[in-house]
């Protein structure tokens, strides 16, 4: 191999080493739900699997582990954590901030063995955003809060702000997007995403989104928090509250969830030595073949130039 060409693949490689190192996604979950085996409910009924997809009963946690509780997610700055999942309703609920989702570190508690294991996911701490998926004439409001770690009440089923959450608002926190009037459909399945980035310090960026309403359907919210926060995560789960009249709850379904911990800091993950799969992110593999690409044109201009100088 002429040595002006191998010197330019091996600078390819090195390139996609770099960007590899520099940008990388550790897929910690991916469930088609084909199985139930790792999502958990304090209750022997209320989900189960029905069409390929996770069936959740108005009233009923589903919940699932992506990390060992010893060792949590923890987010270094520039880093993302990210889930992903379909959603769809069959009942359509109507209680104030009634459907719930977040995610959040279990504190080392002890987790439940199976589905319908006595548990109420006590001590945990994190996220949750808060919304109506049917507000009527009423705005959706789309709320995110702190669950502050406590020891007595289920995880997602009182949001009592001051006891068991905190309320994120303008006076710690700032935030874009919007949900207002937005009515969620029966039948339609709908693309959800929840992720957390750390930015400088201890500050958060949390947002929530979902696509796939109608046209000029907008559902999503960003907050922008300051610091103490919750750095690592371990847990997460949904919850739509049971009917409380005159309101209703949802029963709903989710599918194909994917939790990815996306890294952006410079240096090898340590998952680069096994466990969870590493996928490198799109633009590695365009500048590794856009490197190959220009280096073979350039060794092949060069050979034409050495042959017309022979000639």
């Amino acid at each position: 191999m002429h040595p002006s060409f191998r010197f330019l693949l091996v600078s390819a490689a090195a390139m996609a080493a770099f960007q590899t190192a520099a940008a990388q996604t550790t897929v910690l979950r991916n469930d088609d739900l084909s199985s139930m085996s790792n999502w958990f409910n304090s209750s022997n009924s209320g989900i189960s699997l029905v069409n390929g997809g996770l069936s959740v009963s108005a009233g009923r946690h589903a919940l699932t582990y992506f990390a060992p509780s010893a060792t949590p997610q923890a987010l270094a700055s520039g880093e993302t954590l990210q889930v992903t999942f379909d959603l769809s309703f069959t009942t359509v609920g109507t209680t104030s901030g009634g459907f719930r989702v977040g995610l959040f570190d279990s504190n080392g508690a002890t987790r439940p063995t199976a589905n319908g294991v006595s548990t109420t996911f006590q001590g945990y701490d994190g996220y949750a955003f808060t919304f109506t998926p049917n507000p009527g004439a009423d705005s959706n409001s789309l709320n995110l809060r702190k669950r502050l770690t406590d020891g007595t009440n289920q995880l997602l089923n009182s949001i009592t702000d001051g006891t068991n959450y905190s309320i994120f608002n303008s006076g710690n926190s700032s935030s874009s997007g919007s949900a207002s009037g937005q009515v969620f459909q029966t039948g339609t399945v709908y693309a959800a995403t929840y992720s957390i980035s750390r930015g400088s310090g201890n500050a958060l960026t949390i947002d929530f989104s979902v696509t796939g309403g109608a046209a000029g359907w907008n559902f999503g919210k960003s907050y922008s928090i300051v610091g103490p926060n919750d750095l690592a995560f371990d847990a997460f789960a949904i919850l739509s509250v049971s009917n409380i009249a005159p309101s209703s709850g949802s029963n709903f379904a989710i599918d194909n969830l994917r939790i990815a911990h996306i890294a952006a800091s410079s240096g090898f993950s340590a998952f680069d030595l096994g466990g969870p799969t590493v996928i490198p992110e799109p633009s590695t593999y365009a500048a590794c073949a856009g490197a190959v690409v220009l280096g073979l044109a350039f060794w092949r201009r060069r050979r034409a130039a050495a042959k017309a100088l022979a000639a």
